[in-house]
């Protein structure tokens, strides 16, 4: 009897279904590069173009003559690079010589440096300057942040910093007048 039983309950389990091995459902990593880059904003956004910002006349009069500028290069809504320097009748201040511009230390040191760090602030206006060349540094935020804003808009007209905006501080570019 004990082996009817077994059988019949072996006989059972046999009948059963299976049970389904259903998959969970997978779960898919961000790559590392989606990971670093920001979600796309309306901010953050820029128009394809080139977009200079220059500190103004009266500014480079106070410095010697050498009007700084930035420019931008934006392709497929990115930054892609970033150009800053100072000219002064068509010369670049880190194309001077020694003689020429007696700094300790030289613009064709510092500027390469702070372009450098432009470049690699992406959508941020901050960088960390160079130590001997900070009046150089904070110009190149702000002419960097009214470059931006300007690819914000697709405005490609050389921004002119106002004035009255020399002394204030990084995001003062806001207030900088289009020339």
């Amino acid at each position: 009897m004990l082996c009817a039983v077994c059988a019949v309950m072996l006989t059972g389990c046999a009948a059963m279904n299976p049970p389904q091995v259903t998959q969970s459902p997978t779960m898919t990593s961000p790559s590392p590069q989606a990971l670093n880059s920001p979600a796309p904003t309306a901010e953050s956004m820029y128009k394809d173009g080139v977009y200079t910002a220059q500190a103004s006349e009266a500014y480079a009069a106070q410095n010697g003559g050498w009007q700084e500028y930035v420019k931008v290069t934006v392709t497929g809504g990115q930054v892609t690079d970033v150009e800053y320097d100072a000219d002064m009748d068509g010369k670049k201040k880190s194309e001077t010589t020694a003689d020429e511009y007696p700094m300790d230390p030289h613009p064709s040191k510092w500027i390469p440096e702070i372009e450098r760090q432009l470049k690699a602030a992406g959508e941020k206006t901050k960088i960390d300057g160079v130590t001997g060349a900070t009046q150089s540094s904070r110009m190149a935020e702000r002419l960097y942040a009214a470059a931006l804003n300007a690819a914000r808009t697709g405005n490609t007209a050389t921004v002119t910093l106002a004035d009255d905006a020399e002394n204030a501080a990084p995001d003062a570019a806001q207030t900088d007048s289009a020339q």
